[in-house]
């Protein structure tokens, strides 16, 4: 059946590749658990809980699920970066994304990073996620491009989330990709109506003020900030949530920043963030964040959700981060962190 697939992916353009029917169905239960999500949506780019060899620990995954649910995430994200998706096997992703679905249970959105570096790779994918029960896929700036203009750049993500069988979000990741989006585009691609979701991680201040004015035409698409150390200048700007990758662990915080800031308590907005700050500096080593990946999944570990620190990029884990780590959960939580951490059952 694979190669059977691989060559109709060949043979035919994408538009012939929909089951229209079988994509009409999913549009509209996912777009029912989508819109459910609250005003101020809070979204996981989850990290992936991995072995010691480097599969997926599917023991953990229900706990994360839960985990997830305890701190009253509106939705969340498999295989981003944060997710190690570009380095995860195809079989360790079906893994990932099957087991998910199966622990969510209906309870929040599944959706699925699905970047490659075609639009036909990317589509391929994308089926198998709605085979799977995703409710989503998600689209970053291609990885490598032949003949590469901005136009090709931009209708390459276009394409895939006009013909995605599922209802599709774009990640925004910048110039940290080789491939960055046009400004110039962004008007045309929030008139995507298969677009219901726009991660921002730009940092991009142009670009953001391009989202928010194309935005406003679109009333149904939830327009998400990933840059997770500034939240207020987006909320500022007009954005209605945030798709982080630290939100597994500082969720509880994100929300209260956004519940303030609605409040007009900005100055309150802006020390949250501060703190929030302070708790992603102890999860990832520093302001240089010298752990991302192990000292994030360490912080997992000492809160019963993930089972080791194994990552793909194999960052090492430093005492520095550990120790500073283990004074939340062992030492005297100066901050008063564990709460956030691991709030009670609401």
């Amino acid at each position: 059946m694979y190669f059977i697939d691989v060559f109709l992916i060949c043979a035919y353009p994408a538009t012939h590749l929909l089951d229209h029917s079988i994509r009409s169905d999913h549009l509209t239960l996912s777009m029912k658990a989508i819109n459910s999500t609250s005003s101020s949506p809070i979204w996981s780019a989850s990290p992936t809980p991995l072995s010691e060899d480097g599969t997926i620990d599917r023991a953990s995954i229900p706990r994360m699920v839960e985990h997830h649910l305890r701190l009253q995430i509106d939705g969340i994200m498999l295989c981003g970066s944060c997710g190690e998706g570009p380095w995860l096997p195809d079989l360790e992703r079906e893994t990932l994304v099957k087991d998910t679905v199966e622990a969510a249970a209906g309870r929040l959105p599944v959706a699925v990073q699905i970047t490659d570096s075609s639009q036909q790779r990317m589509l391929e994918f994308a089926r198998r996620c709605a085979d799977w029960g995703a409710d989503m896929i998600v689209v970053a700036q291609p990885y490598h491009i032949a003949n590469r203009t901005p136009r090709r750049i931009f209708e390459i993500i276009r394409d895939t989330i006009r013909d995605a069988p599922l209802p599709a979000g774009f990640y925004d990741r910048g110039t940290i990709t080789q491939n960055p989006l046009d400004a110039e585009f962004i008007p045309d691609l929030i008139s995507e109506t298969n677009l219901v979701l726009l991660k921002d991680s730009s940092a991009d201040i142009a670009k953001r003020t391009a989202y928010v004015t194309a935005a406003s035409t679109r009333p149904d698409l939830q327009l998400l900030n990933g840059v997770e150390f500034s939240l207020p200048d987006y909320i500022d700007a007009g954005y209605h949530g945030a798709l982080l990758g630290g939100a597994i662990f500082n969720a509880r915080i994100a929300r209260q920043i956004f519940e303030a800031h609605r409040a007009g308590d900005i100055s309150g907005a802006n020390s949250l963030q501060e703190r929030m700050n302070e708790l992603m500096w102890i999860a990832y080593g520093g302001k240089s964040i010298t752990c991302w990946l192990s000292g994030l999944k360490c912080l997992l570990c000492r809160m019963g959700v993930f089972s080791t620190i194994t990552n793909l990029p194999d960052y090492s884990l430093t005492d520095e981060c550990r120790d500073a780590i283990e004074e939340i959960f062992d030492g005297d939580d100066p901050y008063g962190f564990l709460a956030d951490l691991l709030p009670d059952p609401a």
